[in-house]
């Protein structure tokens, strides 16, 4: 099929590529057929039970952040729980604090911070200095008997951290997971290739398990 193909048209000093294959797996996030493009819309040659699964499949809004420092301080602190601390959790905004499980034989270390949904909107909301002050300040919580600050190893701008919902390549949120019925009334269509077996979605809305 032809709308399946490569499409370049020439755009001042873009060159005209096309091209076809009998059969294409997206592996997009549903977001990103959204394109912004004037005169081009995925969804116009879609079936309306498909176009209807894509727009209305819920996508959850994720927050990551890797908060280095110049000891791992939580080796020592947590000796009672064995090597492999696992997950932190606490009511603050950073949510939980993930160990790493190697590398324990370094001077410096990491710890992970995660939180989705509106823990995640909120903290994506501020500047991204002063979502590492969040994560700081949810870290010191739960380590109150060290000061965060003369061990925090520095922060890299826009580096540091990571939120999924503003990044144009994830499309709105960093991972598929749905709502209540969801899974009964949009999974099947989601699964249903189009234009007669040509076109296959594949990523994690299709996985069975984000049920």
């Amino acid at each position: 099929s032809r709308g399946l193909g490569d499409v370049y048209k020439r755009q001042g000093e873009k060159e005209i590529i096309e091209k076809e294959y009998p059969f294409v797996i997206s592996t997009l996030p549903n977001g990103a057929y959204l394109n912004g493009q004037l005169k081009t819309n995925f969804f116009d040659n879609l079936s309306f039970s498909k176009a209807r699964a894509i727009r209305q499949c819920n996508y959850m809004p994720s927050f990551k952040a890797f908060i280095t420092f110049k000891t791992q301080f939580w080796i020592e602190l947590g000796k009672r729980q064995g090597k492999g601390l696992g997950v932190g959790t606490s009511d603050r905004s950073n949510r939980q604090i993930v160990y790493p499980s190697y590398g324990y034989d370094a001077d410096a270390g990491v710890l992970q911070i995660y939180c989705w949904a509106q823990d995640a909107e909120r903290m994506g909301a501020l500047s991204d200095r002063e979502r590492v002050n969040e994560c700081l300040k949810g870290i010191q919580y739960l380590y109150p008997e060290v000061t965060i600050d003369d061990v925090f190893a520095g922060y890299d701008p826009e580096t540091t951290t990571k939120t999924w919902f503003w990044d144009q390549h994830a499309g709105g949120g960093a991972f598929a997971l749905f709502a209540p019925g969801q899974f009964k009334s949009l999974y099947p269509t989601l699964l249903t290739p189009e234009f007669d077996g040509c076109l296959n979605l594949a990523l994690i809305h299709i996985s069975e398990p984000t049920r």
